[in-house]
């Protein structure tokens, strides 16, 4: 989630125990969908 806010992806962490092991994205625009495909290519290389 660092590396997301780090990159100005906004992410929001769920505290409920069900999902506190996951991270939910939510996209609006293709732009923005790309922007996080970016992002997240460049964390996980």
């Amino acid at each position: 989630m660092r590396e997301l806010r780090a990159r100005g992806i906004i992410v929001r962490r769920w505290e409920k125990p069900i999902i506190d092991n996951y991270l939910r994205i939510t996209i609006g625009t293709d732009e923005q969908m790309d922007r996080l495909f970016y992002a997240l290519d460049g964390i996980l290389k």
